[in-house]
C-alpha cells in the first residue's frame, strides 16, 4: 500500500519560488518608487529655494550699485566734501561736515538695508561718521579706527566698484571705499544684515551658508567654519551652490546636507537593493541547478524504469521464460549502446560549445579595460558632454559583445558595432579616423560570426594608435561562386603599418597556434579557432600587405544550413 507525500511537488515549489521572488521586487519598487520621490521633492525645494536666493541677492546688488553710484557723485560733485577740503576757515569745514553728516543720514534712510558712513580727510584731519540703528556700535567703531589708520598709511583699501568682506573683530562687513586726494569716504554693512534673508530661504535645518571672500577664505559666519572644513559640502546626498555677486567681491556657498532620516532611508534603500539582488540570483542558481542536475535525471530515470517495465510485461506474454529473458537481455542491450551513442554525441556537442563561448568570452573583455580608462581620463578633465557621448555609443557596443555567443549576426550589424567601436576610439584621442565601405546591399542581410570584423579593426587601430587621424580602414564584401557552394569574402585593409614578415609567415602558417600567454594575435587565434568550430575545413583566413596596408582576407560559406 503507497502513501502519498505531503510535500509540495517541484512544480509547485517552482510556483511558491517565483512568487516570492516577485513579492520581493514589487517591493523593491515600492521603496525605490518612495526614494526616488523623496529626492524629487528635495530637489524641488533645492531649486525654489536656490532661485529665492537669487532674487534677494539681485535686489542686494542693486543697493550696492545705488551706493557706488552716490559715493562717487558725492566726492567728484559734493559741495560739501569741497568745501572740507578747500576752506581754510575751521568754522566752516566744521559747517561743511555737519551738513555732510545730514546728507549722509538722509540718504541712508533712502537705500533699503543697513549701511553705515566714514568720510575722513588726512590732511585737515576732519572725520565725518554715521552709523544705522542697527549696526554694533563698538564694532562700527573698531572698523572706522581700521579704515583711518590704513588711510593715514596711504593703503588702497578697495577699487572699483566692488565690495569687498573684511573682519573686524567677530563681525564681518561689506566695505566700499572711495578715494580723491586726501579725502575718503567709506561705506559698509554687517554681513548678518545683508544676508539675513538666508534664514528663511535655505531648504532645511540641515543647511547652511558661509560668504567666501576672492580668495575662498572663509569671512562669514564663523560659526560655520568647522562645518566648512569638514567637507559636508562634498558629502554624499549634499546639494551645494556657489552664488556670485555683480557688485560684490565674495562667493556665497550654500550647502543643503541630508538630514539623518534621509541619510538612513537611502542606504536602507541601497541595502535591500543589493540584498534582493543577492535572494534574486540565489533563487534563480537553485532553481535551474535543482530542476537540471536532481529533477530532470530522476525524470529520465523514472522513464527509463517504466518503459523496461512496460517491455518486459508484454515481452512475457508470447513466449517461454528463456526467451524472454534473451529478449530482456537484448533490449537492455540495445538500451545501454543508444544510451551510450547519445551520451558522446551530447558531450562533443556540449564540448564544442563550451569552446565556442570560451572563444567568445576571451574577446569580450579585451576592450573594457580601455574603456574604464577613457572614462577615467574625460572625469578628470570635466569633459561631461564628450562622456555623454561616450556612454552612449558604449551602451550600443556593449549591447551587441553581450548578445548570445553561439548566434550569428547580420553583417550590417557588424558594420554597425565597427562604427561605434571607431567613434569610440575617436572619442578618446579627438581623432577622425575614416571607415570606408563597398558591401553590395545583398549582402548585408548575410550571417557571419560574431566580432569577426571588429577584430581586425581592432588590431588596425591598435597599431596606429600614435596617429589615429591617419588612418583609414576599408571593409569589402564580394559573392564568391564556386563549384561546391556559394561563399562570401571580406576584406579588412588598412592604411596602418604593414604585416612584418615574421608575422605574415607566423598568421598565414597551415596550423596556426600561436601563444597567448604574452598577449600577442589572441584575437586573430580565437577567430581562427571560432571559424574552425562553425565551418570546419571550408573556410579561408589570409593575411598580406598591399603597398604599406595591411589586408586581411576571409572566405565563409554562404549556406543557410551553416549559418543556423
Amino acid at each position: 500500500m503507497s502513501t502519498k507525500s505531503k510535500l509540495p511537488g517541484p512544480a509547485l515549489r517552482k510556483i511558491m519560488l517565483w512568487l516570492l521572488v516577485l513579492f520581493l521586487l514589487i517591493l523593491a519598487a515600492g521603496v525605490a518608487a518612495l526614494t526616488a520621490v523623496g529626492r524629487e521633492s528635495r530637489e524641488s525645494e533645492w531649486e525654489r529655494s536656490c532661485q529665492a536666493i537669487e532674487e534677494r541677492l539681485k535686489s542686494l546688488d542693486n543697493s550696492l550699485s545705488s551706493l557706488n553710484l552716490y559715493l562717487a557723485d558725492l566726492m567728484l560733485t559734493s559741495t560739501d566734501v569741497q568745501d572740507i577740503l578747500t576752506q581754510q576757515d575751521s568754522q566752516k569745514r566744521n559747517a561743511a561736515a555737519r551738513q555732510l553728516q545730514a546728507n549722509l543720514v538722509a540718504h541712508g534712510e533712502l537705500i533699503p538695508g543697513y549701511y553705515n558712513f566714514f568720510f575722513y580727510d588726512s590732511q585737515s584731519g576732519v572725520e565725518v561718521f554715521c552709523y544705522d540703528s542697527v549696526s554694533d556700535y563698538n564694532a562700527c567703531t573698531r572698523l572706522r579706527g581700521w579704515i583711518r589708520e590704513q588711510a593715514q598709511a596711504g593703503a588702497k583699501i578697495s577699487s572699483n566698484f566692488l565690495w569687498e568682506p573684511v573682519s573686524a573683530g567677530k563681525e564681518a562687513y561689506l566695505l566700499q571705499c572711495n578715494q580723491l586726494g586726501s579725502a575718503m569716504i567709506a561705506c559698509w554693512t554687517p554681513c548678518n544684515l545683508a544676508f539675513s534673508f538666508l534664514s528663511g530661504t535655505v531648504p532645511s535645518e540641515e543647511s547652511f551658508y558661509t560668504v567666501l571672500d576672492k580668495d575662498g577664505t572663509l569671512v562669514f559666519p564663523k560659526e560655520s567654519e568647522e562645518i566648512f572644513m569638514s567637507g559636508e559640502r562634498d558629502k554624499w546626498g549634499s546639494y551645494s551652490r556657489e552664488f556670485t555677486m555683480r557688485y560684490g567681491d565674495l562667493t556665497l556657498l550654500v550647502v543643503d546636507r541630508p538630514s539623518g532620516y534621509q541619510e538612513m532611508l537611502m542606504l536602507f534603500t541601497i541595502f535591500f537593493l543589493v540584498t534582493l539582488g543577492i535572494v534574486a540570483g540565489f533563487a534563480v542558481y537553485t532553481l535551474t541547478y535543482f530542476q537540471r542536475y536532481i529533477q530532470q535525471p530522476f525524470q529520465r530515470l523514472q522513464d527509463h524504469v517504466n518503459d523496461f517495465a512496460s517491455t518486459r510485461k508484454e515481452a512475457k506474454r508470447k513466449g517461454f521464460a528463456e526467451l524472454n529473458m534473451a529478449m530482456a537481455a537484448f533490449d537492455s542491450l540495445v538500451d545501454q549502446l543508444n544510451e551510450l551513442k547519445i551520451e558522446q554525441y551530447e558531450e562533443k556537442i556540449y564540448l564544442a560549445k563550451t569552446q565556442l563561448e570560451f572563444f567568445q568570452l576571451q574577446i569580450k573583455p579585451h576592450f573594457f579595460v580601455n574603456a574604464f580608462s577613457i572614462l577615467h581620463g574625460m572625469a578628470q578633465k570635466k569633459e561631461y558632454a564628450r562622456i555623454q557621448q561616450f556612454c552612449i555609443t558604449l551602451s550600443d557596443y556593449v549591447r551587441y559583445l553581450f548578445r548570445d555567443g553561439l548566434s550569428m549576426v547580420s553583417l550590417e550589424d557588424e558594420l554597425k558595432v565597427v562604427r561605434d567601436y571607431l567613434d569610440i576610439q575617436n572619442i578618446r584621442y579627438r581623432a577622425q579616423s575614416a571607415l570606408g565601405e563597398d558591401i553590395p546591399p545583398e549582402l548585408l542581410s548575410v550571417n557571419i560570426p560574431p566580432l569577426l570584423l571588429l577584430t581586425f579593426v581592432e588590431n588596425a587601430v591598435k597599431h596606429s594608435v600614435e596617429d589615429l587621424s591617419m588612418l583609414a580602414i576599408f571593409i569589402q564584401a564580394q559573392p564568391v561562386h564556386q563549384e561546391d557552394g556559394d561563399s562570401i569574402r571580406l576584406t579588412v585593409s588598412g592604411n596602418c603599418s604593414g604585416f612584418s614578415q615574421e608575422d605574415l609567415a607566423e598568421l598565414n602558417a597551415p596550423e596556426q597556434n600561436l601563444p597567448s600567454s604574452d598577449g600577442l594575435h589572441v584575437g586573430v587565434e580565437n577567430v581562427r579557432k571560432r571559424l574552425s568550430l562553425m565551418y570546419g575545413v571550408e573556410f579561408q583566413l589570409h593575411f598580406s600587405n598591399r603597398g604599406e596596408s595591411s589586408v586581411v582576407e576571409i572566405v565563409i560559406p554562404n549556406r543557410p544550413d551553416l549559418h543556423s
